[in-house]
């Protein structure tokens, strides 16, 4: 299935260059190596014109897209769907604030390459991009906050982002000592 929207989207930009499938017939031929090539240029006198889907314009109604992807399954179904757990702070947790930070923990259903990136949001304001599972939040005062996390390319798109959790950092009692 994803081969024949990769081929379908192929041909539509070739179309798209070089005039509709209608107007010039192309080709597909296997070369001495074996690999598939797709030409305008008829390589012989027995080759056929293949036979092409009629290529259409979507237009800018959102529902459009939905319409055409509906029933289809964009993600190997064998394949679990990547996901992001913050699995410290719990929802809801109270933390004493004892100067080393509160403790954020996350999981990954699959190894991260290294490329990828992990924005924390406190507050929903992004913080500096990390590339590690756990760190120490630094700074913050006493107060409730709201985090979450999403795991994203170099580029900055989103692949994945976690549930938002809230918690609150309670100042430490009277007369306890502080980690400097």
């Amino acid at each position: 299935m994803m081969t024949l929207r990769l081929l379908v989207l192929t041909l539509s930009a070739f179309a798209l260059i070089h005039g509709s499938p209608a107007s010039q017939p192309i080709y597909k031929i296997k070369d001495r190596d074996g690999n598939i090539i797709y030409t305008d240029e008829k390589p012989g006198p027995e080759a056929e014109p293949m036979e092409l889907p009629e290529l259409g314009v979507m237009g800018e109604e959102s529902d459009a897209l939905e319409d055409v992807l509906q029933g289809q399954t964009l993600v190997d179904p064998g394949v679990e769907p990547l996901s992001l757990v913050l699995a410290q702070p719990a929802d809801g947790a109270q933390i004493t604030d004892r100067g080393d930070g509160v403790a954020v923990v996350l999981h990954s259903n699959v190894d991260l390459p290294p490329s990828t990136q992990i924005v924390l949001y406190i507050d929903d304001q992004p913080q500096l991009p990390i590339r590690q599972l756990a760190v120490s939040l630094d700074g913050l005062a006493p107060g409730t906050y709201r985090l979450h996390a999403e795991l994203q390319t170099p580029s900055g798109r989103l692949l994945t982002r976690t549930e938002t959790v809230s918690f609150l950092l309670q100042a430490p009692p009277e007369g306890a000592l502080r980690h400097e």
